[in-house]
């Protein structure tokens, strides 16, 4: 099932459409339309230098001296691209049959349940979820922010919410 993720305050996000059962196709994109998009402006947001080389985000630069002297964990520099070594890395499949879960990892469980019942819909002939009309999806926006005790975190992002 396609998913997507925003990284908030830039409205940075990435959709992942699954190819097969063992490879995903990510796309980057960003979501304001009252810009341009400057992909140096981008990349270095990124902490990534060379700009101009074809394979960026699939091989970035490690720095095992870093790690060796204990200043970097991964030895590569920016989240994006050490979440990107790692979704790459994992492999097929990961056996979850003696996974241990706490409280913490409650997400973790509502996607997976989402992911099955949507598999299952789909399978019994019904649409994907999301497919559905009467949702503006290009009013979707990321949001970040404290949010006082008592208030619904939706309020970060009240364009998000259905009319």
């Amino acid at each position: 099932m396609p998913f997507g993720a925003m990284i908030a305050p830039t409205n940075l996000g990435f959709f992942y459409v699954p190819i097969d059962d063992t490879n995903t196709c990510v796309y980057v994109y960003t979501g304001d339309p009252d810009k341009e998009i400057d992909k140096a402006d981008w990349l270095h947001w990124r902490t990534l230098t060379d700009v101009t080389a074809p394979d960026y985000v699939l091989s970035p630069t490690q720095d095992r001296q870093a790690m060796a002297d204990g200043t970097s964990f991964s030895g590569v520099e920016g989240f994006i691209p050490q979440d990107a070594l790692v979704t790459d890395s994992m492999g097929d499949f990961v056996d979850r049959t003696k996974e241990h879960l706490v409280a913490a990892d409650v997400a973790v469980v509502r996607m997976r349940r989402l992911m099955i019942e949507s598999a299952r819909e789909v399978e019994a002939g019904g649409d994907p979820r999301g497919f559905a009309g009467g949702f503006d999806w290009t009013k979707v926006s990321a949001g970040s922010g404290s949010v006082p005790s008592g208030m619904p975190w939706q309020t970060l992002v009240p364009g998000n919410l259905p009319e």
